[in-house]
C-alpha cells in the first residue's frame, strides 16, 4: 500500500548491506524522488579501517566496512538499539 500510494512518502537504509540494490532501484521507482527518503543507521566508527572501536560503553568490530557490537557489548546496549538485537 506504501509503494502504491503517490501521497505518502517511504523510507529505507540504502547502505548496501540492508536492502539488495535492485530493490532500491524498485523502490525508488515506485516512490519517486519526491516521496522517497533514504536513511542510514551508521555509527561513528563508520567508515573506519577493520578493527575494534569504543563507542562509549558499547565496543564495536568493524569488517569489511561493517560494524558489529562484540558480545561483551550487547549487555550494556539499550533494547531498542537494532544492532544489538543480533
Amino acid at each position: 500500500m506504501v509503494l502504491s500510494n503517490d501521497r505518502m512518502s517511504a523510507d529505507m537504509i540504502v547502505d548496501g548491506i540492508h536492502v539488495d540494490p535492485a530493490v532500491v532501484k524498485l523502490f525508488l521507482r515506485a516512490k519517486g524522488r519526491e516521496r522517497a527518503v533514504l536513511i542510514t543507521d551508521a555509527i561513528s566508527a563508520t567508515g573506519m579501517p577493520d578493527g575494534r572501536y569504543q563507542l562509549g560503553p558499547i565496543e564495536v568490530d568493524v569488517k569489511t566496512e561493517s560494524a558489529r557490537p562484540m558480545a561483551a557489548s550487547r549487555e550494556a546496549c539499550l533494547p531498542w538499539i537494532a544492532p544489538c538485537a543480533m
